[in-house]
């Protein structure tokens, strides 16, 4: 499961900003916070885009600022 997730969270990645967005690192962290589970893309610059893990396997961009600091 995880490597579709990440692969969807790519994915959904440059759908939402484009061929032209920063590139995420090869790793990705897979954590969980107040029960949900989250999938965070980031480079050596930081924190890229954090997305929810639906129980049915759907991801939703985070936009709160407080996923990413």
């Amino acid at each position: 499961m995880t490597n579709n997730v990440e692969t969807r969270a790519f994915k959904a990645y440059f759908r939402r900003f484009g061929k032209n967005a920063a590139i995420p690192g090869q790793t990705v962290d897979l954590y969980e916070q107040e029960g949900k589970d989250y999938i965070r893309l980031a480079n050596v610059n930081g924190i890229l885009a954090v997305y929810r893990i639906h129980d049915d396997g759907t991801l939703k961009f985070m936009k709160a600022k407080r996923f990413y600091e």
